[in-house]
């Protein structure tokens, strides 16, 4: 175990067996080997844990076995409270990483003296096997050129601060500074409000252009890919995304935006939620659009967006599903 390790990888398990050893290899293998990977297996039914016993021979690895499933969020705030480490990452134990990932941001959060540093992704279809480098989300295509070699935060970013992945995986994190914002627990959707609560109060954010992780998606047995009723817990991110929002004092600047960003991201939810849950989807999604701080008139402002403009003057969900077809 080192004592003052440079970065310190948070990897959640839970039922991945047929892809643990490629992710811990990728991750044992980082060219900055001054490093502790604390693997924090979530109640396995699988032969995860044996295939993570066999890696204890690495003295850098710290292995905690929870006696309860927690969670993704709880368990990366377990992570976060034992981590020693100067910066802190996070890699999901279904996918793997570029063997340069944790020196390279090292070093570029290390030059800037950086709250957090972040990194494009390799995005792997896992039906299909097919790589994709088109998605502007996970290339940071939002950043032009002027944004390279130096550092910015949230305000030099806000024409497309709705555009920057919330995701964890791509960033490193300085301990001293993430240590104060915590992980959505026992909800889905647990990135999001944790990027809006950290990227808002960073003063010094850097990225790299180096492709440097791997993302596998559409993976079979992946809650992503599940329409349960799980996937109503977006609509409780809304909240808490909208309270960060006003606590944070900056939410006369982002008001409009996030209103329509959270519309957007929760359609792409109704999408895949089953039929059974559409109503209550609904319903819910309604409540928080009508709740939400903005006059009638400002709202109306959005009706250029047909599924917005429906939505929102459909008095029931039967209403709105004769147009949302």
């Amino acid at each position: 175990m080192l004592v003052n390790p440079k970065v310190s990888i948070i990897v959640p398990i839970y039922n991945v067996e047929n892809y643990l050893e490629k992710c811990l290899n990728s991750i044992i293998n980082q060219t900055l080997k001054d490093i502790e990977i604390i693997c924090i297996n979530d109640c396995s039914t699988d032969s995860s844990l044996k295939i993570l016993n066999k890696y204890e021979h690495d003295e850098r690895i710290i292995v905690i076995n929870n006696k309860e499933n927690l969670g993704l969020g709880r368990v990366r705030n377990i992570g976060i409270s034992v981590a020693k480490g100067e910066y802190i990452g996070f890699v999901d134990s279904d996918d793997w990483i570029d063997y340069r990932m944790f020196e390279i941001l090292y070093e570029n959060g290390k030059k800037f003296q950086t709250d957090m540093t972040m990194s494009p992704v390799h995005v792997i279809d896992e039906k299909t096997g097919k790589f994709s480098y088109y998605d502007p989300y996970y290339t940071l295509a939002s950043f032009d050129e002027s944004f390279d070699n130096r550092t910015f935060n949230h305000l030099q970013t806000k024409e497309f601060f709705f555009l920057i992945p919330v995701m964890a995986f791509n960033k490193i994190y300085r301990l001293e500074f993430i240590k104060n914002f915590k992980f959505a627990e026992s909800l889905l959707f647990e990135d999001n409000s944790f990027f809006y609560h950290s990227y808002l109060n960073a003063e010094r954010v850097s990225l790299s252009r180096n492709f440097l992780y791997f993302y596998r998606y559409n993976r079979s047995g992946s809650i992503t890919t599940n329409d349960d009723y799980k996937l109503l817990d977006i609509i409780k991110t809304l909240y808490m995304c909208l309270d960060i929002f006003k606590k944070s004092g900056y939410f006369d600047v982002y008001k409009f935006i996030l209103l329509i960003d959270s519309f957007c991201r929760s359609m792409e939810v109704y999408k895949r939620i089953s039929n059974k849950y559409k109503e209550k989807f609904f319903n819910l999604l309604k409540e928080y659009i009508n709740n939400y701080p903005l006059e009638k008139e400002e709202k109306e402002q959005f009706f250029n967006n047909k599924t917005f403009k429906d939505f929102y003057l459909s008095k029931c969900y039967n209403d709105f599903k004769e147009k949302f077809k």
